[in-house]
């Protein structure tokens, strides 16, 4: 499903360069359930950007569903962003002027076969929120409403960065609930960026960055349900 091959990112001029991301190769599998583990400023949500076709590389190759990122033009990466790719952002990024309901649309429109919008509201817990707009509702719920609105279109690869950070406990095991039963029933491919080491117990594969080098990638031998995952 994804294949990244030394891929380098960096920013800045040349006397004053900054590398975020170094030689970073590795491969998921169609249908995994990965974790990527690091500190602030390790490069993880670089990553995801990168993956995202949001951010472009220095060096390297991206491979995803075997299609090459780095080769595709502006609107060849607008219509993967819109068929295959869900994003949790770690700023949320709802649509200020658009209802919570109408925010969540916004990604089921993208999907021939879109997960119902009002089910989905209820396993999030924020069916009674969606007459509102964003400026009425917590921040938690509004990381909910990101979860939701990139749930809704039912992507073959599914990005998050962060998606429990802003919310309670038991808010953050309803998304992780969530999470693994878009993995299970549509074999979704979905890599989670986070610091929480617990998360990591339930995913297949386990990524740590640091410094922006890939530590480890672990094939994770005692996977544990999202009922299980205890922090």
């Amino acid at each position: 499903m994804i294949t990244i091959n030394h891929l380098h990112k960096s920013y800045g001029t040349k006397n004053q360069r900054l590398h975020v991301l170094k030689d970073v190769s590795f491969t998921l599998p169609e249908g995994s359930l990965a974790c990527l583990l690091g500190p602030s400023g390790s490069g993880k949500s670089t990553l995801l950007n990168i993956l995202g076709g949001i951010e472009t590389v220095d060096e390297g190759e991206i491979i995803v569903n075997g299609a090459r990122l780095s080769h595709m033009n502006k609107k060849e990466l607008e219509r993967y962003r819109r068929k295959q790719l869900g994003f949790v952002f770690q700023f949320y990024n709802l649509v200020e002027n658009l209802t919570v309901r109408e925010n969540i649309l916004t990604g089921a429109y993208l999907s021939d076969d879109p997960l119902d919008v009002d089910a989905l509201a209820e396993e999030l817990g924020i069916a009674d929120q969606l007459h509102k707009f964003p400026s009425e509702i917590s921040g938690g719920q509004a990381q909910r409403v990101s979860i939701a609105r990139a749930m809704a279109k039912k992507p073959s690869l599914f990005i998050c960065d962060e998606p429990t950070g802003a919310l309670d406990y038991e808010s953050a095991k309803a998304v992780l609930h969530l999470i693994e039963d878009l993995n299970k029933k549509h074999k979704t491919t979905i890599l989670m960026a986070t610091h929480n080491e617990a998360i990591a117990s339930m995913c297949h594969v386990i990524l740590r960055l640091h410094d922006g080098s890939l530590k480890s990638y672990e094939e994770n031998k005692h996977i544990l349900s999202a009922e299980e995952v205890q922090w």
